[in-house]
C-alpha cells in the first residue's frame, strides 16, 4: 500500500506525456488540438486515483464515479479511498495507513528532511494520549515539548480517545498549524501553538555518556 507514495510522481509524468502525445496526434491528422483546461493540481489528483485503481489492494471496490478532484491533495484522495477497504467480518474499513504524496516530498522524507511538527504521539491507554518522541530540530523540539507529556486538548477539542483518532492524526501529522495543551509530569499544564516546518531528522533518539572510574 505504501507503494502509492513512491509511484505517484512517476505516473504523473506518464499522464502528462500521454496528454501531450494525444495533442500532437491531432495536429498530425490536420485537426486542431483540443484545449486542456485541467489544472496541474487536478491532474495529480486524477493520477492518484488512477494508481489506486491499478495497485491498491481494494482497487475493485473503488466506485466508478469516485471524483478525486473534490479533495485537496493526493493524501486526502487516498484517505477517502481508504473508506472502501471493506472486509467481511469488520464493521469499519480495515485500511488506516495508506497515503499519497508527491515526489518532492518523498525525496525530502527519504533524505531525512521532514515538514511537520516533529512530534509523534501514542495512546498509553484509552483516553491517555502521550508524546512518544520529539525531533530536536523541529518546531515541537524547539518549543520544549518532551516525551511522556500528556496531551489533553488539540485545537480546543478535548476528546483524546481512539474514537477520535482520525481527528488526532490529521491535527498532529496532516495540519500546517495546530494548538495543543499538555499536562506535564509536575502537574502543571502548558499551551503550545505549533506550525509545521522543514527540519533535518536526528537518527539518534537518545544518547547518554557514562563515566565509569576514570573512563
Amino acid at each position: 500500500m505504501r507503494a502509492l507514495k513512491k509511484a505517484l510522481p512517476v505516473l504523473v509524468m506518464m499522464a502528462v506525456v500521454t496528454i501531450a502525445c494525444s495533442k500532437e496526434k491531432g495536429i498530425e491528422n490536420g485537426g486542431a488540438p483540443e484545449p486542456d483546461n485541467t489544472t496541474a493540481a487536478d491532474k495529480i489528483k486524477d493520477t492518484s486515483l488512477m494508481i489506486a485503481e491499478d495497485i491498491y489492494l481494494w482497487y475493485n471496490q473503488i466506485p466508478s464515479n469516485f471524483n478525486p478532484r473534490q479533495y485537496a491533495d493526493p493524501d486526502k484522495v487516498m484517505q477517502a479511498i481508504r473508506a472502501f477497504s471493506v472486509e467481511p467480518g469488520f464493521t469499519q474499513p480495515v485500511d488506516r495507513w495508506s497515503f499519497g504524496i508527491k515526489q518532492t516530498v518523498w525525496d525530502d522524507v527519504s533524505s531525512g528532511v521532514a515538514g511537520d511538527f516533529g512530534m509523534n504521539v501514542f495512546f498509553r491507554s484509552e483516553g491517555d494520549l502521550r508524546v512518544k518522541n520529539i525531533e530536536p530540530n523541529s518546531a515541537a523540539g524547539k518549543a520544549g515539548i518532551r516525551r511522556g507529556w500528556r496531551i489533553t486538548k488539540i485545537n480546543n477539542n478535548t476528546n483524546m480517545t481512539t474514537s477520535n483518532a482520525d481527528f488526532i492524526v490529521n491535527a498532529v501529522w496532516g495540519s500546517a498549524a495546530s494548538s495543543f495543551t499538555f499536562a506535564k509530569p509536575d502537574g502543571t499544564s502548558v499551551d503550545v501553538n505549533l506550525t509545521a516546518g522543514s527540519y533535518v531528522e536526528d537518527p539518534v533518539y537518545m544518547d547518554t555518556v557514562y563515566t565509569i572510574g576514570t573512563k
